[in-house]
């Protein structure tokens, strides 16, 4: 399987989105070829078969950029991944459309704008983390998990027993 994944950022030491580094590393060993177009990024640390597309900087620029880059990706792509953006979506669709190859949308997030109604229509399905993630009602969604990397995301000495404080948020 071919894909094209479109993302914000592929930058491990990124702190708010450096998840996706691993996401890509991870979705790479079950494809032959991985092509990611993103804002920002570089193929350091990726496996071979990924190629990394930055758009660059200036609207302008990553609008033209980004046109380049999906008439070149999707032909040959088997799916095309949007990640976190439902604009992603809307920017690849003529492309899916003209290649006829479906587009899976991933949004986490509660609230629902005009531009996610519409990209969960042009897509084949809409992943998300949990039910809650996604207030959309739709027949498309797929509810996934979270994709947390355990073992990176790991407590570095054992828990000692005794009290605990636990927060969590985004």
């Amino acid at each position: 399987m071919n894909v094209l994944m479109i993302t914000q950022k592929v930058d491990e030491a990124d702190w708010l989105v450096g998840f996706a580094h691993g996401w890509v590393r991870a979705l790479a060993r079950r494809v032959q070829w991985l092509d990611v177009i993103c804002l920002e990024g570089s193929a350091s640390g990726l496996p071979g078969n990924v190629r990394v597309m930055p758009l660059g900087s200036g609207r302008i620029v990553r609008l033209r950029n980004f046109h380049r880059y999906a008439m070149e990706a999707v032909p040959r792509a088997d799916v095309i991944f949007s990640h976190l953006s439902p604009l992603y979506t809307l920017l690849a669709t003529p492309y899916a459309l003209a290649w006829s190859k479906p587009i899976a949308t991933w949004y986490t997030h509660r609230h629902v704008s005009h531009a996610l109604r519409l990209a969960a229509a042009l897509s084949a399905r809409v992943l998300t983390a949990s039910p809650e993630s996604l207030q959309l009602r739709t027949a498309r969604a797929v509810v996934l998990g979270h994709g947390i990397d355990t073992e990176v995301f790991a407590p570095s000495t054992p828990l000692g027993v005794g009290e605990i404080i636990l927060a969590v948020g985004r």
